[in-house]
């Protein structure tokens, strides 16, 4: 008879190896997540000022799978996991001061907008939704606008890198939201391409994008938006870069949100109309197995994001700089109000301070006689 290759003490001493080794990898992996979190602190600490570092899932050798774990992630958190109808959202503020701000000054007889555009009769509101990625909020707030404020507003998905297939999708479920198929620059767009008439006030939006561009290119950005008359919002959900805690709590908020991210991820593949039962089952399987790759994805990418961001006095020096750049650029019948600040999100009790969002709002207005 044949020896045992492992007898009971050897495997129970396996077993322990196994434990132990897992808890140091896990404990590791932990650990420098919240040391890179302390070490973009301290680098933004001694410089005084937002540093321009890699975010990962921006990059083309970035696994696709890690791409779109990280931006269905990000998604959730804007609707707050499906759960908007029962403790509000960040998208649904969003909506709120989209009518706050835009849309009430539209449609007010002092309505600036109506006026630059030679339009006063015009009712339609178009958002040209600049970097939308997978989509994002935006499909939300458009939902919003039209079935809760009633607003008679058209929104067109784009990006650098359209990602059609997924935007056919989404326009199917969201009457009046629309994408433009082709490569879209936001720091200088070809309005013919996307609308045909100009009986509409367009609203250029940026959600959680602004802060992927250098100083110059928002210059850039700002400029075209001055030059063509458009209002412009762009929301930052991130915390101001003004305390260590500011960083370290990326790393806490993302780890326990996981299973929630990761049912979310799990629903949107299940239910997915667009992929076969295999290629369905296989991103399900690497959305679990790689959890910790795209989760440290995301938690790495949040970190660098609340680097990047723009204080409140940053981004209206900048739309300074770009006023003086587009009236080099031709004669402006009007000026622009330009107004920043942070409001959290509407959620119930401490949960709104965990989600503050940064808001640039940008009004074109006649010049006084």
């Amino acid at each position: 008879m044949k020896k045992a290759l492992t007898t009971p003490s050897s495997r129970a001493q396996l077993d322990k190896i196994f434990v132990l080794g897992s808890l140091f990898g896990a404990s590791t992996w932990f650990c420098c997540l919240f040391l890179t979190a302390f070490v973009f602190w301290l680098i933004v600490f001694v410089k005084k000022k937002r540093i321009h570092y890699v975010e990962i899932h921006e990059k083309d050798w970035c696994p696709e799978f890690i791409r779109m774990c990280t931006q269905m992630a990000l998604h959730s958190g804007w609707i707050t996991f499906g759960l908007d109808w029962i403790v509000g959202s960040a998208a649904r503020t969003v909506s709120e001061v989209i009518i706050r701000e835009i849309v009430s000054k539209v449609r007010s007889d002092k309505g600036s907008i109506e006026n630059v555009d030679k339009n006063v009769n015009a009712q339609k509101v178009v958002f040209i939704d600049l970097c939308s990625g997978g989509g994002g909020p935006t499909p939300f707030i458009h939902h919003l606008l039209r079935t809760e404020h009633l607003v008679e507003v058209e929104t067109y998905l784009s990006d650098l890198h359209p990602q059609v297939k997924q935007w056919k999708y989404l326009c199917v479920h969201n009457d009046h939201l629309k994408y433009v198929e082709k490569s879209m620059n936001a720091l200088s767009i070809d309005m013919a391409s996307v609308l045909d008439s100009k009986d509409s006030v367009v609203v250029r939006s940026m959600y959680a994008s602004f802060h992927h561009f250098l100083p110059l290119q928002v210059i850039h950005l700002l400029s075209d938006c001055i030059v063509n008359g458009h209002a412009l919002i762009v929301v930052e959900p991130l915390i101001k870069r003004d305390h260590v805690l500011d960083f370290l709590q990326f790393p806490f908020m993302m780890i326990l949100q996981s299973p929630l991210y990761l049912f979310w991820i799990i629903r949107h593949y299940l239910f997915a109309p667009d992929y076969s039962i295999f290629e369905k089952f296989t991103k399900i399987f690497l959305s679990i197995v790689g959890l910790p790759l795209w989760l440290a994805t995301l938690i790495h990418d949040g970190v660098v994001s609340c680097a990047r961001t723009y204080t409140h006095a940053e981004m209206l020096e900048l739309t300074k700089l770009a006023e003086v750049d587009a009236s080099k650029k031709q004669k402006l019948p009007y000026s622009y109000q330009w107004k920043a600040w942070t409001e959290n999100a509407h959620l119930p009790f401490l949960a709104k301070a965990l989600f503050p969002m940064t808001f640039l709002v940008g009004m074109p207005v006649p010049l006084k006689n």
